[in-house]
C-alpha cells in the first residue's frame, strides 16, 4: 500500500545521500571506486525517480487523497459516538468515551493518513491549495485524537498527527513566494476554523504529552517530534483565533499557579524553556567545536595528514555543522 512505498521512498532518498557523498569523497581521492559508486548513484536515481513518477500521478494522487479524508471523517463520526448513517456536528466538549467503536479500528489506519499528508508535502504540495475545502475534517480529526489520549492513547501516533497538521498548513516561506504555489484557500481554511480554540489546546496538550512517551529513547524523541509543532505555534500566535485562545490558557495558568494539578500552559512553559536551554547549550558546544577544527584547518594543521585523516576531519567538521544548525 501507500504506507510502504511511502518508506521506500525516504529510505531511497537516504541511501541516495549516502552514496553521494561516498562518491564525492572518492573522486577527492581520485579512488578507483569512483566510477562504481557513481554507477550505484544512477540506478538507485532511476529507481527512485521511477517510484516518485508513479506516486504523483495526478488522479491517483487525488483518489488517495479523497478516501484519506473519507477515513478521516469516518473515525471522528465514530470518536464523537455517531452510531447512524447520517453524519453528526462536531462540539465541544466531547461526549464521554464509553464502549466507542474506536477500540475496533486499527491504528494502521490512522498512521497511513498521517503518512499521506506527509508525503503531500513533501512531494506533491500543489494538490492541497485546490482540496483546501476538504482539509477542515483533517483539521477536525487532528483537533480530536491529537488532544484526547481517550481516544488515542499511542503518544507516537499523536506526535505524528501535530506533523499532519503542519503538512496541511498555510507555510510562511509559500506565503513569501505566492507565484510559486498560492496558500490563499488553506489560508482562509486554518484561519476561519470554528474549533481554532480547541486545535490550539490539542497541540499545546501533546507538546506536553509527549515528554513522558514511556520508550527508552524518549529524550532523543521529543526533539524530534516537537520540531515541526514551532511553526505551526508561530502560525498561530500571528493568526488572532488562535491568539485568543493561548492567551486565554495563559490567564487561566496566571490565576491557577498554586494549583495542586499545574496547568497546562504551565508545564507547556516549563518544557518549553526546558527545552531552549538544553538545545542552546548543545548548539554552544558544537559551535565551539566547529570553531577549533576550524582554527587548525586554517593554520595548515591538516596539510600535514594522510589523505584518509583529512577525509575524517571534513567529515567530522560537516557533521558538527549539521548538528549545530539542527540544535
Amino acid at each position: 500500500g501507500f504506507h510502504r512505498l511511502h518508506d521506500q521512498m525516504i529510505k531511497l532518498n537516504q541511501s541516495l545521500h549516502r552514496l553521494q557523498v561516498a562518491w564525492r569523497e572518492a573522486q577527492q581521492s581520485s579512488s578507483p571506486s569512483a566510477d562504481n559508486l557513481r554507477e550505484q548513484f544512477e540506478r538507485l536515481m532511476t529507481v527512485y525517480l521511477s517510484t516518485k513518477a508513479a506516486m504523483t500521478e495526478p488522479q491517483m494522487l487525488k483518489n488517495c487523497f479523497n478516501l484519506q479524508v473519507s477515513m478521516a471523517v469516518l473515525l471522528v463520526q465514530l470518536a464523537i459516538g455517531n452510531q447512524g448513517t447520517e453524519l453528526m456536528a462536531l462540539t465541544f466538549p466531547l461526549p464521554e468515551v464509553k464502549k466507542s467503536a474506536l477500540a475496533y479500528v486499527p491504528e494502521f489506519f490512522a498512521d497511513n493518513l498521517g503518512d499521506f499528508f506527509i508525503f503531500l508535502r513533501r512531494f506533491a504540495d500543489d494538490l492541497l491549495e485546490p482540496s483546501a475545502d476538504s482539509l477542515e475534517h483533517v483539521l477536525h480529526f487532528v483537533t480530536i485524537f491529537t488532544g484526547d489520549v481517550d481516544r488515542m492513547k499511542n503518544p507516537h501516533l499523536r506526535a505524528k498527527l501535530a506533523e499532519v497538521l503542519e503538512a496541511v498548513m498555510p507555510h510562511l516561506d509559500q506565503a513569501q513566494a505566492p507565484l510559486v504555489s498560492s496558500v490563499f484557500h488553506r489560508k482562509r481554511v486554518f484561519c476561519s476554523y470554528q474549533q481554532a480554540a480547541y486545535l490550539a489546546e490539542a497541540l499545546i496538550k501533546v507538546f506536553v504529552d509527549i515528554e513522558f512517551t514511556g520508550d527508552p529513547h524518549q529524550f532523543e524523541q521529543k526533539f524530534n517530534y516537537r520540531r515541526p509543532m514551532y511553526p505551526i505555534l508561530r502560525y498561530m500566535w500571528d493568526t488572532d483565533s488562535y491568539r485568543a485562545s493561548i492567551k486565554a490558557l495563559a490567564d487561566y495558568a496566571s490565576e491557577n499557579l498554586e494549583a495542586m494539578a499545574p496547568p497546562l500552559f504551565l508545564r507547556f512553559l516549563n518544557l518549553l524553556m526546558n527545552d531552549a536551554i538544553f538545545l542552546l547549550d548543545e548548539a554552544i558546544q558544537y559551535l565551539s567545536k566547529i570553531k577549533i577544527q576550524q582554527i587548525e584547518k586554517d593554520r595548515g594543521e591538516w596539510d600535514s595528514l594522510s589523505a584518509e585523516v583529512r577525509r575524517e576531519k571534513e567529515a567530522s567538521l560537516q557533521m558538527f555543522g549539521q548538528l549545530a544548525r539542527f540544535h
